[in-house]
């Protein structure tokens, strides 16, 4: 278990990387190597997390899918102790990256998981932009793994950043 919530918070930490970019030349240049070297981090974390959830998934007993109204979707995520390992993964990549962000969380939205980021306002995010193909990956392997470890899977997952005045920079929900 401590080994997926590991590997989820290295999948959070790397969107934040892969998920930002810009056009300056050599900051592009740097960001480019930064994304290879992150998306050889997510691949082999993915295959990593996939054998975990395999083996989680064996070891847990089946459980019979029923809808999950959205209190129970949050009931049952906070009960699991999901919600405990996501709001540690948001500390921990809170603190890697306070330079770039001022704030991280994650919040429940009726069956949905959203992620929120709030830019720095040193950060100039004109230079920025969203790899959103990259997201829509990471959302996928999200819900799958939450599925595995609760049994439930999200209606959606959300990656939402704001500017540092509180303004909608962009987001991306799958």
């Amino acid at each position: 278990m401590k080994k997926l919530i590991s590997l989820l918070l290295v999948a959070v930490m790397s969107l934040s990387l892969i998920a930002c970019g810009g056009d300056d030349n050599e900051a592009s240049v740097q960001r480019k190597e930064a994304e290879e070297n992150v998306t050889a981090v997510v691949e082999e974390t993915n295959e990593v997390a996939e054998n975990i959830a395999d083996d989680l998934i064996e070891d847990t007993p089946v459980i019979e899918e029923q809808p999950v109204e959205d209190t129970d979707f949050e009931s049952i995520v906070i009960q699991s102790g999901l919600w405990d390992m996501l709001q540690q993964d948001v500390a921990t990549v809170k603190e890697q990256f306070t330079d770039m962000y001022s704030d991280i969380d994650v919040q429940i939205v009726g069956k949905s998981i959203c992620y929120l980021y709030v830019y720095d306002e040193s950060v100039d995010t004109s230079m920025i932009t969203i790899d959103k193909q990259a997201l829509k990956g990471a959302c996928k392997d999200l819900k799958d793994q939450i599925e595995s470890l609760i049994g439930v899977r999200p209606e959606a997952v959300s990656f939402i950043y704001y500017n540092a005045d509180g303004s909608l920079f962009d987001e991306y929900t799958e």
